[in-house]
């Protein structure tokens, strides 16, 4: 139960980090980084994803979903401190 309470959760938050997620710009700067940080090594999970097999299982994921409903992701506010990190780069 609590694998198919975890992916519950994580969909519900999976929402929200593809609003998140960036730009194109953004997406090209982190697969040039995987990239160069893993040389093409790195290789997709193929594992299948927990299903809920009983009526129990259906409790866990409506509780996965409740558990993430008041998760909120916020972009960071460009600080002073952040834009003299970038300049130094």
């Amino acid at each position: 139960m609590t694998d198919i309470f975890c992916h519950a959760w994580v969909r519900r938050i999976a929402y929200q980090v593809r609003e998140f997620a960036g730009t194109e710009q953004d997406k090209t700067a982190i697969e040039a980084y995987k990239a160069q940080r893993w040389s093409g090594d790195l290789v997709k999970d193929e594992r299948k994803s927990a299903r809920p097999k009983k009526d129990s299982d259906w409790q866990s994921v409506t509780a996965g979903h409740l558990a993430a409903s008041d998760v909120s992701i916020h972009k960071p506010v460009q600080s002073k401190r952040g834009q003299a990190l970038a300049h130094k780069a």
